[in-house]
């Protein structure tokens, strides 16, 4: 399936542009945005009995499997909730990050074809890697919040929801801005992704508590800036209490995020050169 872009998008010269004109044009291409996200998803599911139904698979078959394991195997208990919708919070947005990750560093290379033939604001590739992955998640997390009604662990702090999502967005948006960009030179460091995905949700409190790791181990995880945003959806679906030494990952977090998207800005216009 391809995407009739040229009809979609207004041409732009190949100049350099401010931050702010930057930004006015990604919001003038809005129009290219949804139906970047609307084609992605229908390919993702194109064919399919289920549609987007299998975008609850995955972190289902991970919950059953992990349950099984955590909790059976090595008797892990967490803090008196129950532990399949603990799990199922960790879950769903580290899923939303691993698919930010693999899917958005990726997206300048996978749709080269279109950064060549298309002028338009290209930081709208990840982006769309982003929002395709929230729409998956925002299928559990109504799931997520019925069982926790039912269960009666709806409490004053689900406010702060916005927050950890928003969080988990830029968070999401952060490596893949970088890795994006310098893919187009260093094509390994697409391959480097699939064991930052493997290993990296072991440093990160998905299927454990922050209190069951020893003092010196909770340093450690606590620099992992997932795990400041996976201790945030904690903190709004359970109200569990928020450690202050996560800011600091996720303070220099959105510095990096705002250095990438500067970056991209100015390597916008030359990015066809490489391709």
């Amino acid at each position: 399936m391809h995407l009739n872009v040229q009809k979609k998008v207004t041409r732009v010269s190949a100049q350099s542009y401010t931050t702010g004109q930057y930004f006015q044009l990604m919001v003038a291409h809005l129009a290219m945005l949804k139906a970047l996200i609307i084609r992605d998803i229908q390919i993702k599911y194109a064919q399919s009995f289920l549609g987007i139904i299998w975008a609850l698979v995955q972190p289902l078959t991970a919950l059953l499997v992990y349950s099984i394991f955590f909790r059976f195997v090595f008797q892990f208990e967490s803090l008196g909730y129950n532990y399949a919708l603990y799990v199922f919070s960790g879950v769903l947005p580290w899923q939303l990050f691993s698919h930010a990750l693999h899917h958005g560093s990726g997206s300048l290379i996978q749709h080269q074809d279109l950064v060549r033939k298309v002028a338009f604001p290209k930081l709208l590739l990840p982006l769309t890697k982003v929002a395709v992955g929230l729409l998956e998640m925002s299928l559990g997390m109504g799931i997520l919040l019925i069982f926790l009604g039912i269960s009666g662990h709806i409490s004053v702090q689900l406010i702060a929801l916005p927050v950890a999502i928003l969080t988990l967005v830029l968070v999401s948006l952060a490596l893949p801005v970088w890795i994006s960009q310098l893919a187009i030179r260093r094509r390994d460091l697409l391959h480097i992704l699939p064991y930052l995905g493997n290993f990296g949700i072991w440093l990160t409190p998905v299927f454990f508590t922050m209190s069951s790791l020893p003092n010196w181990l909770q340093t450690i995880v606590l620099l992992n800036p997932m795990t400041g945003v996976i201790l945030l959806f904690r903190f709004a679906l359970f109200g569990d209490p928020i450690p202050a030494l996560i800011w600091w990952p996720l303070a220099i977090t959105g510095v990096l995020l705002l250095l990438g998207l500067y970056r991209f800005k100015s390597f916008d216009k030359e990015m066809t050169d490489h391709l």
